[in-house]
């Protein structure tokens, strides 16, 4: 063989091994596929309105409300379980209980946060009131060792955060009765600097003339805090009569002051929208996403100085909402960011307009929106089943979890039946292309000294099942989610990529070898 030939040959081959070493970056916005979903909740009860947290050792904590009968009286409680790795690890156990003097129980809407000190710190309701509870991680599986429930005041929509420096911020909507609006509820903010002890004056922060629904809140890296929620008139049971806006307000001092709430118009001063999320991405931008009911499709706003100023809303292209199948009042989206700086979002909606199915989709913010793809699509059934209220969580710094209720029965019957409802926590989990955050151990705490006395109002713990949609459960795994694709994945198949080049180069060498014999 002629030198330059061969040369050419050698070219050749190593340009083809270093084409086919070259990692191809992931398509972006696509998480890895997402595991089969598994039902959380007990078959023996309804469930609805999960919310989740990850911790710092990638452990998912789940909460959901339920109602249960024990010794002939009715409970308003909230169920707990963990998760790992896609994976129960707590079977779910009921952590709180308030007996109900009414047949038909409230939606105890619990949200959960886990802080960097090993604690986790919980809000739900009754049919009165809302609460505060908090626990060390380590313990929340043991309904006494649960801090007593602390009323924040008669509500409804309650939720707790807390900010880079441990203060914990506290929302809850509270009706503020007038001659022009008999039933408008507000926003309420208080604050606490004692871990939860002992809580700030309730101030109203909404103050506008109208009702206020579903607040939305995220705390950035500067510590300012930025609220949303649906407007309009009402606010009881979570809902509001249209015509329903946004509103948004901010607080540049840790909620000290707040801004006068701003009233968005997303489309046109005819437009209607509700459901509001945020987040920040990791260039600093504040997004906002809502759902249209104008035109029922899904947008987003762009703030590139913290709200002061908001960009027009642009579409999320590919995504639909669920208005033209069924009217959701009681659905949300949901945002979180994972280590790489981009937010995932998740929604019930369709991918098409002429779809007559609802998903539950999640789609990423990169600068732009990538295309939707489908966490689980609901087959509604004879009974016409809907999913809604998805909540979404990142834990490891690229793994993203979700859970939502499925609605049995949502298509045919609306919330003011008197049915008995018959509702379900379902989960999903995926890993995206963010660098993985190494896992800690959560900090040990020493048991809280006001603990529920083991006396006090607790359903006997049961264990739920955890069973796969539709019975289906890919062959010889169970419910054991190890079929999910893993990091090891990307390895065998680079391995496989560069075999053909790696054998062209193993050829060159042979030849090479025998030329110099």
């Amino acid at each position: 063989m002629r030198p330059k030939i061969f040369r050419q040959l050698c070219f050749v081959a190593l340009s083809c091994l270093a084409l086919l070493a070259t990692p191809t970056p992931a398509a972006r916005g696509q998480a890895s596929a997402w595991s089969q979903a598994i039902r959380l909740s007990s078959q023996s009860s309804s469930a609805w309105f999960p919310d989740l947290a990850a911790d710092s050792s990638g452990t998912l904590h789940v909460v959901w409300g339920s109602s249960e009968v024990a010794d002939n009286q009715r409970f308003d409680t909230v169920w707990y379980a963990a998760l790992k790795d896609g994976q129960m690890v707590i079977q779910p156990v009921n952590i709180q209980a308030q007996p109900t003097p009414i047949e038909i129980s409230a939606a105890t809407r619990p949200t959960v946060i886990v802080d960097a000190k090993g604690k986790m710190h919980l809000t739900f309701r009754d049919e009165f009131d809302v609460f505060y509870a908090q626990v060390p991680i380590a313990l929340a599986k043991q309904p006494t060792q649960w801090s007593l429930p602390q009323s924040l005041g008669p509500g409804y929509f309650v939720y707790v955060k807390t900010d880079s420096k441990g203060r914990l911020h506290g929302f809850v909507t509270e009706n503020l009765r007038s001659d022009d609006c008999p039933i408008c509820f507000h926003i309420y903010y208080t604050a606490s600097d004692d871990d939860g002890e002992n809580w700030s004056e309730l101030k109203d922060v909404s103050v506008v003339i109208n009702g206020a629904a579903k607040p939305q809140i995220f705390i950035d890296a500067e510590d300012n805090i930025h609220l949303a929620w649906e407007m309009g008139r009402g606010g009881g049971l979570g809902q509001l009569s249209r015509p329903v806006k946004i509103a948004y307000a901010t607080s540049y001092d840790r909620g000290t002051t707040w801004t006068t709430p701003i009233a968005f118009v997303p489309l046109d001063a005819q437009s209607e929208a509700r459901t509001p999320a945020l987040a920040m991405d990791g260039r600093g931008n504040l997004i906002m996403a809502f759902h249209s009911l104008t035109d029922d499709l899904i947008y987003s706003i762009v703030s590139t100085d913290k709200g002061r100023n908001w960009s027009s809303p642009q579409r999320i292209p590919g995504l639909w909402g669920s208005l033209a199948v069924y009217n959701a009042v009681l659905d949300c989206l949901s945002m979180t960011v994972d280590s790489a700086g981009d937010i995932h979002l998740v929604s019930v909606g369709r991918t098409a307009q002429d779809q007559t199915v609802l998903s539950v989709l999640h789609t990423q913010w990169n600068g732009s929106w990538s295309v939707p793809d489908v966490i689980h699509t609901q087959q509604p059934g004879p009974t016409g089943d809907v999913p809604q209220w998805p909540r979404i969580a990142m834990g490891e710094g690229n793994r993203l979890h979700v859970a939502w209720y499925l609605r049995r029965g949502g298509l045919q019957n609306n919330i003011t039946d008197e049915e008995i409802p018959n509702y379900e926590i379902w989960y999903s989990t995926a890993t995206t292309n963010a660098p993985v955050v190494a896992v800690q151990p959560v900090p040990t705490l020493i048991p809280l000294s006001t603990v529920r006395a083991a006396a006090t109002s607790i359903i006997t713990p049961t264990q739920a099942p955890v069973l796969p949609v539709g019975n289906r459960v890919p062959p010889g795994t169970g419910t054991n989610l190890s079929w999910l694709r893993s990091e090891l994945d990307d390895y065998l198949r680079l391995a496989i990529s560069l075999a053909p080049a790696l054998a062209v180069l193993v050829l060159v060498f042979g030849i090479l070898r025998l030329r110099r014999r």
